[in-house]
């Protein structure tokens, strides 16, 4: 069995130190620190998927918005 979880190396320049939720679940602003390693639990619909593809979203060149299967917009 193979893993298709690849390494992402920011270089030295680069590191994700905190992360910050705003209107997240049933938070309107909630920020945790990354140290080396982290965990990310909680109840289902908790938004750790939202949270996961965020920062998947910033760091990853590879995304493209054209290729989104569902389409999104942020309301203001």
């Amino acid at each position: 069995m193979t893993s298709n979880v690849q390494a992402l190396d920011l270089g030295a320049n680069y590191a994700l130190k905190r992360i910050a939720l705003l209107h997240s679940s049933q938070a309107a602003y909630v920020t945790f620190p990354i140290d080396q390693s982290a965990t990310l639990s909680g109840g289902n619909n908790k938004g750790k998927s939202s949270a996961l593809r965020a920062i998947k979203f910033f760091l990853l060149p590879e995304v493209n918005l054209n290729d989104m299967e569902r389409k999104f917009a942020f309301v203001g």
